[in-house]
């Protein structure tokens, strides 16, 4: 890919790219979503590396959001744009589900993420396992409806971060209503406007 996008950027603007590019960003490797949410998971809040992959995981999910790209034959508005559409959805569930979509498939991956940084898989028991993935699962049923929502305005990496921190911090995942306006669950303890000043 000949573009050179700041992966780090937190100010959240639509990036128009082709099919073909936005398959090869959704799978970009040095950047995976789905890793680094799992790997996020695996430390604890205070640990030193944990604001680090927070932040990674929430601007990740920002710039995927932002991709967009023409509607086929549908030609150019009066300003001479191309109509522009994102993913479905089920595109970003595809993207969750195919690194870690089962119980088996998350041990898996955790043997990956402790062998790779020599963590003691002992700890990996079947208790441990099935809480991360019921965190991870709640995090992609929490975020699915950001991700899949066209806006310029209301998708900003502190709405995901907010997100993951309140369920690496809970232990239940209750059904919070999507908020129509902006797209994230109305989750105790931040209000509509003071997100980014929770961090």
């Amino acid at each position: 890919m000949e573009k050179n996008f700041n992966l780090y950027t937190r100010d959240r603007k639509e990036i128009l790219v082709t099919k073909k590019e936005l398959k090869a960003h959704l799978m970009l490797q040095e950047f995976d979503l789905p890793k680094a949410l799992l790997r996020l998971l695996t430390l604890g809040r205070d640990d030193p590396l944990f604001p680090q992959y927070l932040i990674r995981a929430a601007v990740r999910m920002q710039f995927i959001t932002s991709l967009v790209y023409p509607v086929r034959g549908a030609g150019c508005n009066s300003w001479g744009e191309p109509y522009v559409t994102k993913p479905s959805i089920k595109t970003y569930e595809i993207l969750f589900d195919g690194y870690c979509g089962n119980l088996d498939e998350c041990a898996d991956r955790l043997k990956e993420i402790f062998t790779g940084n020599n963590l003691d898989q002992q700890s990996l028991t079947p208790e441990y396992i099935k809480k991360v993935f019921e965190k991870y699962s709640a995090i992609k049923r929490y975020t699915l409806p950001m991700l899949g929502y066209h806006s310029d305005d209301f998708c900003h990496a502190s709405f995901f971060e907010y997100v993951m921190l309140y369920v690496v911090e809970h232990d239940s995942y209750p059904d919070f209503p999507i908020h129509h306006g902006y797209r994230y669950p109305e989750m105790p303890g931040a209000s509509n406007w003071d997100i980014e000043d929770y961090f």
